[in-house]
């Protein structure tokens, strides 16, 4: 398979890679021993309720949060896979869907280069995607999934009235309508 996207797991105890292509798998590797993944991970095509029936979920895009406990994917079905990072195994932590009309191009984690505690844990709960249909997305996930101390990352986003925290994951904000 083609690997389209690679990331190093940031604050890791080892040197972790991760690794997704063409194949809908997200492979996690020890660089140092390479010969095989540590684990794969096997994104299950859910035609149901997306917006691209025709079209797997390959992986296009790979983004570790700044803490190394989540991985986002952006995936060739318009949505994303957020996984969460348990010992050496990766665990679907939910799907976002149902809202770019093309494939995802890219995830992110924003950094916002601050070294308080509690803005890192906000920069684990904000993700933004942007897909080949042209539209950028806020994603809140919410304490669920980024940890009961992570902060809503409204609190980030002064004199900014077009965010609102979903801490639901399921309608994000769509950034192609701020101006």
């Amino acid at each position: 398979a083609l690997v389209t996207s690679i990331g190093f797991r940031p604050r890791a105890k080892g040197l972790d890679l991760a690794s997704g292509g063409t194949d809908c798998t997200i492979h996690l590797w020890d660089i140092t021993r390479p010969w095989k993944p540590s684990f794969s991970f096997q994104i299950e095509r859910n035609d149901a309720g997306t917006n691209q029936v025709c079209n797997p979920p390959m992986v296009h895009s790979l983004a570790w949060s700044p803490s190394g406990k989540l991985l986002a994917s952006g995936l060739g079905d318009g949505s994303c896979s957020i996984l969460s990072v348990e010992g050496r195994r990766l665990l679907e932590a939910c799907r976002l869907k149902d809202s770019h009309d093309a494939a995802v191009a890219c995830v992110l984690f924003p950094n916002f280069g601050t070294e308080i505690s509690s803005h890192i844990t906000a920069e684990d709960r904000l993700l933004v995607s942007a897909g080949n249909d042209g539209a950028i997305f806020l994603w809140d996930l919410g304490a669920d999934i980024a940890g009961k101390h992570a902060v809503d990352p409204s609190a980030m986003f002064h004199g900014c009235e077009s965010y609102k925290s979903n801490a639901n994951h399921d309608s994000p904000v769509d950034m192609s309508s701020l101006s």
